[in-house]
């Protein structure tokens, strides 16, 4: 995964366990945090760093209708470049994966497939 899929799949990942609630709000505040500062530095105005923020709390309450919002203020934030977001971004997901999962960089494109699984121990059957 690109490393702004990285956080936009970590900000919604399951939190079952006490210690997974901990990260998500730690990588909510430091996804804020990048946002904000963000929108100051653009042209010193504090009203487009709120609507960079808000984009956030869009995102935490409607994830598939605002993944688009919040990916391109994250891309114009540069949030990408972050190696600590990302790596917080990386533990909350290792967190969320059931032990011996696929690693989350890996990536399938199977748009053209046909009679794929993707997800452990699963079964299929096929009729072409």
């Amino acid at each position: 995964m690109d490393p702004v899929t990285v956080i936009l799949t970590a900000l919604v990942a399951g939190t079952s366990s006490a210690a997974v609630q901990e990260s998500s709000r730690a990588l909510c505040a430091a996804v804020r945090n990048r946002l904000a500062r963000a929108g100051e530095s653009r042209d010193g105005a504090a009203a487009e760093a709120g609507a960079d923020v808000s984009a956030l709390e869009a995102y935490l309450r409607d994830p598939a209708g605002q993944r688009e919002r919040l990916a391109r203020a994250l891309a114009l934030a540069e949030a990408g470049a972050d190696t600590e977001l990302i790596e917080a971004a990386r533990g909350v997901l290792a967190m969320t994966r059931p032990a011996g999962s696929a690693a989350i960089d890996s990536h399938l494109d199977l748009r053209e497939a046909r009679g794929v699984v993707v997800g452990d121990h699963a079964e299929q059957k096929n009729y072409f």
